[in-house]
């Protein structure tokens, strides 16, 4: 495959975009509101995975001032959702939010927004920040709720918010002190990671109770400002002297708890109980009082220009190049735009993730005058109107995060100003039901209630009946309006519907397990090549005893073993599927006792102590299993690579090999190529669990359906037969990095039998 360099390839993205943006009708945000009803375009009723074959750019305003974008590339497979947030706009507001308001608790983006959304504040999108280490603990800097969470990684970047509200990219440490009676202290950290010995400041934030690894004196300092901020003075009133404390309690939201380690005496005598004091957590590189951070790494656009500073915030370079899901923000150049950016990876028909570089271009294409990466890989996360509008990686969905960055509204609710019928176009098979979803907004686009609707149809397309929509039994074209009653405000979308000339079904193949449901992705075309909106129901599904057909979720299941045959049928047009249940034979490919064929590589990983020998005494099958003994590094993404390169005779249905588990959480995926040179990249642990299991065996496997494809060839499909080029030990966390021992055996592949 011809590979293009970087500047063309972004030259030809530029194009697209460009393309895209003349064939789709993006809405002016700065435009006034219209005195009549505003019809608008839902564009979750186009996406991907309903019609998706084809690039779409599509767009709607979600608040006046505040624009969500989706766009995807089918031919360099990428889902990016974008908001482009006007700050002018008088009601709208930024907020950092952490997970369950406490400094080592997580909640997913959704529950946070949920949680935050009030009367008389309206949460309108949200997105998650910053990286985390143990218990969901920040790795930066984090300001919220009038107080200081965290201080600062001063190698990393922060985003923050000051008192004026201009929004600032910085890359700051800070100094933290407590006066009293004309002297001052220097205070070592706020709520910090490790309870040590010196001078420390612990918040509520930090927990219902601090716990001391040895007994110590507390002061009790009762906040007389209702803010504990950087770069601004906080009063506090020392209320109560506490002895050898192994334990202590706040005794409500507004007390904070000083530490004072080996102070020297002449400054404790000047902090006794009654006397007034003065913290101040100064900011080194940034002045002005700040109300809210977030910290990520690292920058990656700096005054206009591209700058993915690696070296300066001490990143791997790994964690640059491999295409990962991202999430990213900026800031436009006269500070009045911010930008929230979700890009999805590890999914091979929607989208592979993203590196870096490619990033930091895209956001200074969006306008981005500066901008930083966050936190990504399963925590990415868009949230807008109430639905995350992305596709989080992992297959739980939406992941835990640390904290989150939301986008606030105090705008009262309207009378309703903007109609949303459903589509732009729909086309759909003959004789197919559909549950329309008219949407109706007031002027901010606050969802209204849609139930004071009526509906008129023009032309023989069909008929509607409690906003259930059955098209005709033959083709026609003609048009629905919905009008919201007792006014003239209407929307009108034009229908066609069409015979389908070819149906699609993936995978072609399908092989299963007694009891394990199989999601059939199904696609029709029309005689031009249009793609028909489909729904699990308009399928009809011919099927043989022993298989069963779910159409609301569209599943396959079988309780009963064999080989079958399913008919699909859509506007008469049929299509055979095989199916296998539990109608294979397992072959060992290669039984791991001969290390010597074996090479090993590693990156950030200790040379001396990483090694491949045989094992004899614990084996799964055969006379010896490898053992791998590994010892990672930290600064950058640890891997242990052992290169296999063992031919897959024909085309198995899965493929899968037996650990035995340290218990020490690092991830085991694999790279498959085909017999073209293509490279697939799957994972035989999930990432956040990893080899949990210790002292066993598990056979861990993969399907080898729907191959994800390594970034290197993006929207590659599988020519067979395949081979097993790496099997790869690997660990993005600094905190999960260990060394330890595995053992591997019995390299297995499972064949359909004839």
């Amino acid at each position: 495959m011809k590979r293009l360099n970087l500047p063309v390839y972004f030259l030809l993205i530029s194009l697209i975009l460009s393309c895209s943006a003349v064939q789709t009708k993006s809405p002016d945000i700065d435009e006034p509101i219209p005195s009549q009803i505003e019809i608008l375009h839902n564009f979750r009723y186009r996406p991907y995975f309903l019609l998706g074959k084809k690039d779409f750019v599509e767009e709607r305003p979600v608040e006046q001032g505040v624009l969500h974008r989706a766009e995807w590339k089918k031919n360099d497979p990428r889902f990016f959702n974008t908001l482009t947030i006007k700050l002018d706009n008088p009601f709208l507001q930024l907020e950092a939010e952490k997970g369950q308001d406490m400094l080592h608790k997580g909640e997913r983006v959704a529950s946070i927004a949920s949680r935050e959304n009030q009367p008389g504040k309206t949460v309108i999108a949200a997105i998650n920040a910053d990286f985390w280490g143990k218990s969901h603990r920040p790795i930066g800097l984090f300001v919220d709720d009038n107080t200081i969470f965290k201080g600062p990684h001063a190698k990393r970047s922060a985003f923050i918010v000051d008192k004026e509200g201009v929004s600032h990219i910085v890359k700051v440490g800070m100094e933290i002190s407590i006066t009293a009676g004309g002297a001052a202290l220097s205070i070592n950290d706020v709520n910090p990671q490790d309870i040590g010995e010196d001078a420390q400041i612990f918040t509520p934030r930090y927990g219902d109770s601090v716990k001391f690894p040895s007994p110590r004196d507390v002061f009790i300092l009762k906040q007389i400002d209702p803010e504990f901020l950087p770069n601004q003075p906080c009063k506090v009133l020392v209320e109560n002297i506490l002895k050898s404390q192994t334990e202590t309690a706040f005794p409500d939201e507004k007390t904070l708890l000083f530490t004072p380690g080996s102070s020297p005496q002449s400054f404790m005598e000047k902090l006794r109980k009654g006397e007034k004091a003065v913290l101040l957590a100064k900011l080194n590189g940034f002045d002005k009082p700040i109300v809210m951070a977030v910290g990520g790494i690292p920058r990656l656009v700096r005054d206009g220009k591209i700058s993915v500073e690696l070296a300066e915030e001490e990143i791997g370079e790994s964690f640059s190049t491999t295409f990962h899901p991202r999430t990213a923000l900026g800031i436009s150049k006269d500070k009045k735009t911010v930008f929230f950016v979700t890009v999805d990876g590890r999914q091979p028909s929607l989208s592979i993730g993203i590196n870096l570089d490619y990033l930091a271009w895209y956001m200074k294409d969006l306008g981005a005058w500066d901008a930083m990466n966050l936190d990504g890989g399963g925590s990415s996360t868009m949230w807008v109107r109430g639905e995350v509008t992305n596709r989080p990686s992992d297959a739980t969905g939406p992941r835990v995060c640390s904290n989150a960055l939301l986008v606030t509204s105090s705008a009262p609710l309207g009378a309703p100003a903007h109609l949303n019928p459903g589509f732009d176009m729909l086309r759909v098979p003959a004789n197919a039901s559909l549950k329309l979803k008219p949407q109706v907004f007031d002027e901010r686009y606050n969802p209204l209630p849609s139930d004071s609707l009526s509906w008129k149809i023009e032309g023989n397309i069909g008929t509607i009946k409690d906003g259930v929509f059955t098209s005709s039994e033959n083709p026609a074209q003609g048009s629905l309006a919905a009008r919201i009653k007792g006014t003239q405000a209407s929307g009108e979308m034009p229908v066609l519907v069409a015979k389908p000339k070819e149906i699609f079904v993936s995978p072609e193949i399908v092989m299963m397990k007694k009891g394990d449901p199989t999601r059939l992705n199904i696609e029709a075309v029309d005689s031009t090549g249009e793609y028909l909106y489909l729904l699990p129901h308009m399928i009809t599904v011919n099927k043989p005893m022993g298989l069963e057909w779910d159409a609301a979720k569209g599943m396959l299941s079988s309780s009963l073993s064999g080989k079958y045959s399913l008919n699909l049928s859509i506007g008469g047009v049929e299509k055979e599927i095989p199916v296998y249940v539990d109608h294979f034979k397992t072959e060992v490919i290669d039984d791991f006792e001969n290390p010597e064929k074996l090479e090993l590589t590693v990156t950030k990983c200790s040379e001396d102590k990483t090694k491949i020998s045989r094992e004899e005494k614990n084996k799964k099958a055969g006379a010896a299993s490898i053992r791998l003994d590994y010892d990672m590094l930290h600064g950058g993404t640890s891997a242990v690579y052992l290169n296999i390169n063992r031919a897959i005779p024909g085309r198995p249905y899965k493929i899968g090999v037996w650990i035995w588990g340290d218990g020490k959480e690092q991830w085991l995926r694999g790279i498959l190529t085909d017999q073209d040179g293509e490279e697939f990249l799957v994972d035989f642990t999930e990432g956040t669990k990893g080899i949990f299991w210790k002292d066993e065996w598990r056979f861990v496997e993969i399907t080898l359906s729907g191959l994800p494809p390594k970034w290197t060839n993006p929207g590659a499909k599988p020519d067979y037969p395949l081979s097993l080029k790496q099997l790869y030990l690997v660990q993005t966390r600094e905190e999960k990095k260990s060394a330890g021992s595995i053992l591997l055996d019995a390299l297995s592949a499972q064949y359909p039998k004839e």
